[in-house]
């Protein structure tokens, strides 16, 4: 349920990983799994991030994240490009 969550915020853009934290003990070393920090996207990349998205209509947005998705992986599937970015 909490993992559920955590990926409904970070899908609506209200949270992003915005590193990791590793314990540390009392001798100052550190132990264990590291964790995920989670912080909101307007402290991690800044309010000018937003101010320009508003001015990007819906077909160019999609157009330079297909791009974006095509320069990492070339062989990806189409189909699977739009429903990632409509959700559909």
């Amino acid at each position: 349920m909490f993992n559920r969550a955590l990926v409904e915020l970070q899908m609506k853009m209200y949270l992003t990983m915005c590193g990791r934290q590793q314990k540390i003990s009392q001798k100052g070393e550190e132990y264990g799994w590291s964790s995920t920090v989670f912080c909101t996207v307007e402290s991690y990349f800044g309010n000018d991030v937003f101010e320009k998205a508003d001015k990007i209509g819906d077909r160019e947005a999609a157009e330079k994240i297909t791009e974006q998705i095509y320069r990492l992986n070339p062989e990806a599937n189409p189909k699977k490009i739009i429903k990632f970015i409509k959700g559909v």
